[in-house]
């Protein structure tokens, strides 16, 4: 009664239904994961997003000494502008033009706003044989335990939300 006077509503789960989605959404393998020490299996949004910013850690690391020092160029923002609208950019430019560091803030900034983006390392494309092998790769080096379907479920939650998955 008095929840209903305050306008909220109650929803009571038996252990059926708490089971249910623990251990099949994704959502659920994530709580397991965070709460419980399970290790996830199923790719959620918020494993995706915490590899996202685990590649792109590794990326800057192994690129960069000191990330203060950059310099800003137009093609930040030209970057910006085509991968947004774009669903296929390739950046082709001299040695020393700035590409590494715009890819790497482009990728930073998207996960920032809530985005998905993904280093794929050479060594990696050079032995998969498509894009959701190559993503499968990567996501299982940051998580062994992901199930063998984790590369297109990665390519399925990143069309969803308007911010296009970065690779």
């Amino acid at each position: 009664f008095h929840a209903s006077a305050a306008g909220v509503d109650i929803d009571i789960w038996d252990r059926s239904r708490l089971a249910d989605i623990l251990d099949n959404e994704p959502y659920g393998h994530w709580l397991r994961a965070k709460y419980l020490g399970i290790a996830q299996q199923l790719l959620s949004a918020e494993l995706l997003h915490d590899i996202s910013r685990k590649s792109v850690d590794a990326l800057e690391a192994t690129l960069f000494d000191s990330p203060e020092a950059w310099v800003d160029r137009e093609l930040d923002e030209r970057l910006e502008a085509v991968c947004s609208r774009a669903a296929v950019s390739l950046l082709v430019m001299p040695s020393g033009s700035g590409k590494s560091t715009a890819c790497v803030r482009l990728l930073k900034s998207r996960i920032a706003t809530g985005g998905f983006g993904l280093w794929i390392p050479d060594r990696v494309l050079e032995q998969a044989q498509t894009l959701e092998q190559a993503i499968q790769s990567v996501l299982q080096s940051y998580c062994s335990s992901i199930s063998p379907t984790a590369g297109s479920a990665a390519l399925i939650l990143g069309e969803h939300g308007g911010n296009p998955f970065l690779l």
